[in-house]
């Protein structure tokens, strides 16, 4: 049976993926995406088990998500997602997220390595790693772009790994990553303006009872660099951007 090249999934926005104002949590996007990946990589005979038989994992290096309405508690939503393209070492998936009249509102991109699970050192993706057909069809948004390390100061804060953080690969989960981001930002902040655009580089893994030291740079009106240390292990763990726009009223 051919691998499926497109993947579709549905859900609804319940309360506990709304925020303060009604509105899907950017972190909930991720957690989709996160979910239809694994379930079209399952599909395709290229999933979480199917390769910690022979000891390999995907993990996501990048992140982009474009957002033009942010769906509100109740809404009903299609996901789909597809492969992109492979460009060693990095295997590239799309998605999008349409509203019940079939309007895309929400886009996205990913990068994912394959890497060995003993070791965690990434392997290259051959043919035989290949299974998710490739589209070459961008959904919009555009690849994850690289972020450049920062040395200004800004907003800090030290915080540990929480148990509730760790997923199946017993490290933080990448979609917490885009929650404590936002938790960083004065609460004031988000009353006035939305994030619009993301992007986040994943750069190591964050493992159980880690200190991190979270870093918000104010770089424009509307703009926001982040980055996390580890204290504990002395290594950086991601980079981010929050591109916010003013209030939307749909």
């Amino acid at each position: 049976m051919p691998s499926p090249e497109f993947w579709t999934d549905h859900y609804k926005v319940h309360s506990y993926h709304s925020d303060r104002f009604g509105k899907l949590k950017i972190n909930v996007i991720a957690s989709f995406l996160q979910e239809s990946a694994w379930l079209h990589s399952n599909a395709c005979g290229i999933g979480y088990k199917d390769l910690l038989d022979i000891g390999k994992l995907w993990i996501l290096s990048g992140l982009k998500i474009k957002v033009a309405f942010y769906p509100a508690w109740g809404d009903e939503l299609t996901l789909n997602t597809w492969g992109n393209e492979y460009e060693d070492p990095f295997a590239f998936r799309d998605f999008e997220l349409l509203d019940k009249s079939g309007k895309q509102i929400i886009c996205g991109s990913t990068s994912w390595l394959l890497i060995n699970a003993s070791n965690h050192r990434p392997n290259r993706i051959t043919a035989e790693y290949q299974k998710i057909p490739r589209r070459g069809v961008s959904s919009g948004s555009g690849k994850p772009q690289r972020i450049p390390a920062f040395a200004e100061k800004g907003i800090e804060k030290t915080r540990q790994v929480n148990t509730s953080d760790i997923d199946i690969y017993q490290h933080v989960n990448n979609a917490k990553y885009v929650e404590y981001c936002a938790d960083l930002l004065p609460g004031e902040l988000w009353k006035d303006v939305e994030a619009e655009e993301i992007t986040i580089n994943y750069l190591s893994e964050s493992l159980p009872e880690s200190n991190i030291r979270f870093t918000a740079v104010q770089t424009s009106e509307l703009e926001y660099l982040f980055s996390g240390y580890n204290e504990t292990l002395k290594r950086d763990i991601f980079r981010a951007i929050f591109i916010f726009r003013k209030k939307q009223i749909r």
